[in-house]
């Protein structure tokens, strides 16, 4: 048993001895034979000093007239850079035929094929089963391509698109189309595809190719709604001027008739810019139906600016109106516009200096409420109809101080004063409101090792106007009706719980017949409200 680990590691050495010397006695590895170093050279100048320089593998032919370059040539002049898999090549026209593989860059564009005859002079030629892109992010395939100017080609049979998805999202085929770089496209029998699917179809069609701006009609938007039918929208883009610009539209709706819309969008300086957006429809539906509060001509406007003026100025403005709230739900397509209850307009100036910055705000604010209906006779008890209100700031003056030293004083003051006038779009509900908050602070440091830091501030609030409730049903103060101080909100109510206000509720506040308080049998719910009388003021004190 214990020879026989001995045996094993003895012939383990042998074999590991044997191995060693058969590895000496092996022939040394061939080296791998490396490709033939490819050729380089300048063969010909031409116009503007542009130089033609080729590189091109073993196996070419440089005759006397023409040059047959093989194996990954690659061409360049000026701008211009040629590579294929063979080339043939005429010094004296500079005239190419390439095959395999060919891609053809110039500037920023760049096209494959797998054929072409061109020329470098005059950057024209044609290409087959060609695959392009162009600026600003165009791309297409064609079975041919006619490249007739530097900056012209023609395209047959061709996709056209700004996608690079293997299925576009978007794109045109095309019989054949005329492209400008950087100006337009002149499509013929255009089919307009969303994925595989065709959606539109057009004899001829003008597209822009360009990275500015370019007047022009834009491509139509279809849709369908259960109020208006089938919609189509039109739009026409116009360039006005390098600093403003304009679109207008023209939509068709089956059921509701025609709208008309603009925006228009400006620059009048570095530091301002604004916008102005209208829409008008003469709803066809509103006028058969006759809908209580749904005019017939509807409409919305909205308008925004902002700028900035020396020294410390700046103006943030924004205007909403609307014919009726019921607009945003028939005819805006954006979830939240459909569900928006008011239209606010703003106007904000600011100014700042030193340690102060003085504000001034005006708010126009129309809004859609949910208003309680009293009851009539044999009428319903709870009826609620939504109206329109308009409430007013108008305006808010307000200055502030940013905390700054008094003098050489140990003392420092920090200010917000306002003054404002509202409006609240019910009767009554109009009032002024002046506020005062200065605060005064110091740090003090009684010993070197504590460090205090103390303030004091003061608070005025003034009111013209303030709310008074709890006066009867007459809602009069100091009539000594029923109700009146009681701490109870009084109002008629369903007395038999029929759900209708009737001869048998009309008994006044105190809901009791025949006793003849405010109220009773005059055919109106009566409750308490709140009033807005005389003034108040409040103030507080912070330490």
């Amino acid at each position: 048993m214990r020879a026989a680990p001995k045996a094993g590691l003895g012939l383990l050495l042998l074999a590991a001895l044997c191995g060693s010397a058969a590895a000496k006695q092996e022939p040394a590895a061939t080296p791998t034979p490396q490709p033939a170093e490819r050729q380089r050279m300048l063969v010909g100048k031409g116009p503007g000093g542009k130089t033609v320089e080729i590189a091109v593998g073993p196996g070419s032919i440089f005759g006397k007239d023409e040059f047959i370059l093989k194996e990954y040539v690659d061409i360049k002049y000026g701008d211009t850079r040629l590579q294929a898999d063979y080339v043939r090549y005429v010094p004296s026209t500079k005239d190419v035929t390439a095959l395999g593989n060919v891609i053809l860059d110039q500037g920023t564009s760049r096209m494959t094929a797998d054929k072409i005859t061109y020329n470098l002079d005059s950057e024209t030629g044609t290409f087959y089963s060609a695959r392009g892109y162009t600026e600003p992010s165009y791309y297409f395939e064609a079975e041919t391509v006619e490249k007739i100017s530097k900056d012209e080609m023609v395209l047959h049979n061709a996709t056209f698109t700004a996608c690079t998805q293997p299925v576009p999202y978007w794109s045109f085929k095309i019989s054949s189309a005329l492209i400008r770089q950087d100006n337009y496209a002149y499509l013929h029998n255009p089919r307009f595809k969303i994925g595989h699917a065709i959606v539109f179809y057009s004899p001829y069609l003008v597209w822009p190719v360009k990275s500015d701006r370019a007047s022009g009609l834009l491509f139509p938007e279809f849709g369908f709604s259960q109020r208006s039918g089938t919609i189509i929208s039109n739009a026409l883009y116009w360039a006005i001027r390098r600093n403003m610009d304009a679109t207008f539209y023209l939509d068709y709706m089956s059921l509701a008739g025609y709208g008309t819309g603009l925006e228009y969008r400006y620059v009048p300086s570095e530091s301002g810019r604004g916008y102005f957006t209208g829409y008008f429809i003469r709803d066809q539906i509103a006028k058969q139906a006759e809908e209580s509060g749904v005019p017939t001509d509807r409409w919305v406007i909205n308008y925004g600016h902002n700028q900035t003026f020396a020294p410390g100025w700046k103006l943030v403005a924004t205007a909403n109106f609307i014919s009726d709230f019921d607009y945003y739900r028939d005819f805006e397509r954006d979830l939240r516009l459909s569900t928006n209850p008011q239209a606010v307009s703003d106007l904000f100036v600011t100014r700042t200096w030193g340690f102060y910055s003085l504000n001034l705000r005006g708010q126009r604010r129309e809004q859609l409420v949910n208003v309680t209906i009293p009851p009539t006779l044999n009428g319903p008890f709870f009826q609620t109809e939504e109206e329109s209100i308009t409430r007013w700031m108008r305006p808010e003056i307000e200055l502030r101080g940013r905390r700054q030293r008094l003098g050489t004083l140990p003392l420092f003051l920090t200010l917000e004063s306002s003054a404002d006038l509202f409006t609240k779009g019910t009767p009554g509900a109009e009032y002024g409101r002046f506020d005062l908050f200065p605060v005064f602070s110091s740090q003090l440091s009684p010993v070197p090792w504590v460090d205090v830091n103390a303030s004091f501030g003061f608070r005025d609030t003034y009111y013209t106007k303030s709310q008074r409730s709890d006066l009867g049903c007459d809602n009069r103060p100091g009539t000594g009706g029923f109700g009146e101080g009681n701490g109870i909100v009084d109002a008629e109510h369903d007395e038999n719980q029929n759900g209708i206000f009737d001869a048998a509720d009309d008994l006044g506040c105190d809901n009791l017949p025949g006793t003849g308080d405010y109220g009773e049998g005059n055919g109106v719910l009566d409750s308490e409200t709140t009033l807005m009388r005389s003034t108040s003021s409040a103030a507080t004190a912070t330490a």
